[in-house]
């Protein structure tokens, strides 16, 4: 959905008597949970853990090859390395190019408390702002 038709159907809901923040909340948790589990080609998504103190996102949809020459260089500068499961995760991603194969459900209820923690002031104050006009 484009901008427009975005802005469009905000109006339309509020007009209608409906609330136009369930909407984009609807929106963005449905596409939060084809992210959170892997629907979504080429984002492979993290849970927080004791390495990634908070959940990641990463786009594998680009995948370079650097020289071995920098292997020490690179090592001595991570931060944190994949561990199990994520390994595994990865490799299934990669070796679909980029498919789904026994990576476990986010639920319904992780992933809304995810939307709220993190997007959902943020996609009120856009539905705000769209309201007022701005």
């Amino acid at each position: 959905m484009n901008n427009k038709k975005i802005q469009k159907e905000i109006r339309k809901k509020e007009k209608n008597g409906q609330d136009p923040h369930d909407f984009i909340s609807g929106k963005v948790k449905g596409l939060l949970s084809s992210i959170c589990n892997y629907k979504v080609r080429n984002i492979f998504f993290l849970k927080k853990d004791s390495i990634f103190k908070e959940e990641c996102y990463a786009n594998i949809e680009q995948i370079y090859s650097i020289s071995m020459k920098y292997e020490a260089e690179i090592k001595k500068c991570r931060v944190a390395s994949l561990t199990n499961p994520w390994i595994e995760k990865l490799g299934f991603m990669l070796g679909y190019c980029f498919n789904r194969v026994a990576t476990e459900e986010i639920e319904k209820s992780e992933r809304d408390q995810l939307f709220e923690d993190k997007y959902q002031s943020i996609f009120d104050k856009f539905v705000d702002s769209i309201l007022r006009g701005d």
